[in-house]
């Protein structure tokens, strides 16, 4: 994934995303697993965000589409590594992200408690990458090598490697 993060926009969340392509009939029942983990390969060391979703938007705007509804977020920190990749293989890293430090949001804003995420009824997943307010800008790069759902022992379940609170 990459492409240049808007910069002229002041003061915004200024979003790139990139998310799943299933239908509002696609529900996953992760209930099984106890959090996600993102196998990363080389970053840029900025800030991205993972999106979950568990809920069908009951509303649509006039031109057809999904009227913004409650989010699921974790942000992260990609550890740099594309200017040591030349003839090397790059280990990468994995961001572990337990269902408990997912926050609700609402176009990129805090909900307060919703009572968790129901892992039984993901319907959307997605990154994401903005300003954060102006903290940073400019292009952004990330491989990813995967997204999956995973159950970790309680030991590894209570940490969180590279999230951002």
């Amino acid at each position: 994934m990459q492409a240049l993060a808007p910069s002229t926009v002041a003061h915004s969340a200024a979003p790139n995303n990139q998310g799943s392509n299933s239908s509002n009939d696609s529900v996953w029942d992760l209930s099984a697993y106890n959090g996600i983990e993102v196998d990363l390969g080389a970053g840029d060391g900025k800030l991205y965000t993972l999106i979950l979703k568990d809920e069908e938007s009951q509303d649509k705007r006039d031109d057809g589409r999904e009227k913004a509804g409650i989010s699921w977020e974790a942000d992260f920190r990609a550890s740099k590594g594309f200017e040591d990749r030349i003839g090397e293989e790059v280990v990468g890293n994995k961001v572990w992200i337990p269902w408990h430090v997912l926050k609700p949001t609402y176009r990129g804003k805090e909900k307060g408690d919703r009572g968790g995420i129901k892992p039984d009824q993901i319907r959307r997943i997605g990154l994401m990458t903005r300003s954060f307010f102006g903290t940073q800008q400019g292009d952004f790069r990330l491989e990813i090598r995967s997204i999956m759902a995973r159950y970790h022992s309680s030991e590894v379940a209570d940490s969180t490697v590279n999230v951002q609170r």
